[in-house]
Formats: C-alpha cells, sequence, structure tokens
C-alpha cells in the first residue's frame, strides 16, 4: 500500500470512529431525555396537586362566600404582607370577588373609596386602624396566621 493510500484509509477509520462515536453519543442522549420525559410525565400526572389552593382555603372560601353578597370585594389585611399567601386568596376569589391589600390607614381609607369596600379578610391580630364587626373566625392553616372576615365599620 502506498503513503496516500494508506493515508486516505487511516483518515476514513478516523472518521468512521468519529461518526461511531456521535452517533452513540446522540442515542444515549435521546435515551436518557425519553427516561428523563417519561419520568416528569408521571410526575406531573399522578402526583401534581389538582389545585394550588389548599383545602383548608377552599373551605374558608366557601364560608366567606356565604356570608357577603355575590361579588362583593374585599380588603386583604395583613401588617406582614406574606404575597405568596395573597396570591392563593386572590386567586380563589377571581373573577367572582375583588381582593385588594391595603398595609396602612392610608392605603385602607383609599381603596374602601376606589372600591366601596365594605368587608375585610384580616390577617393574625387586627391592626388599631382597622375598625370592623367580625363576621367568621377561618381559622388558618399550616404557616400562616388566622383569618377573620370582617365586616368594616
Amino acid at each position: 500500500m502506498t503513503g496516500a493510500a494508506c493515508y486516505n484509509r487511516e483518515v476514513r477509520l478516523r472518521s468512521a470512529a468519529a461518526y461511531a462515536s456521535l452517533a452513540l453519543f446522540v442515542v444515549t442522549s435521546v435515551g436518557f431525555f425519553a427516561r428523563k420525559a417519561a419520568n416528569e410525565v408521571r410526575t406531573v400526572t399522578l402526583w401534581a396537586p389538582r389545585s394550588v389552593v389548599p383545602p383548608d382555603v377552599r373551605k374558608q372560601i366557601a364560608v366567606i362566600r356565604s356570608k357577603i353578597p355575590c361579588g362583593a370585594p374585599l380588603v386583604y389585611v395583613d401588617p406582614k404582607i406574606d404575597q405568596w399567601v395573597f396570591g392563593v386568596w386572590k386567586r380563589t376569589f377571581h373573577p367572582v370577588n375583588n381582593l385588594v391589600s391595603a398595609v396602612g390607614e392610608a392605603e385602607l381609607a383609599a381603596v374602601r373609596r376606589q372600591y366601596g369596600m365594605k368587608y375585610a379578610l384580616i390577617v393574625g391580630d387586627a391592626p388599631d386602624w382597622v375598625r370592623f364587626e367580625p363576621l367568621a373566625a377561618l381559622g388558618g392553616y399550616p404557616g400562616t396566621a388566622p383569618v377573620v372576615l370582617g365586616a368594616l365599620e
């Protein structure tokens, strides 16, 4: 075998080895991805909750809706507002009731004027600047303060 033929043969062998390595990499990657995707689909369909709203909050919402007129806006009063908890409450009321947060006396007065608020959800101990008549003690759920539904004075 001459020098050029030997060189061409060596190049072809290296190319074949490179293509074989590439094919092995692609097959392995596709197999790994398929297995991970199957695990994710199984987890999402079998283990993920059907709703982001905890069952205890759904019970509280039923009590609230039995005490206030349909569509009545509410103000959410929590001096140490936890945005995630507020978001859960807001999602549960949407689209029937509008829920707006207030963290100070001036803000409460502004949202009452703007939305005509007559009801409030008070989280934890009621601040001095919130005057209300309690309608229902809703309790809390793990990791949160108790909630009280009140009619604003």
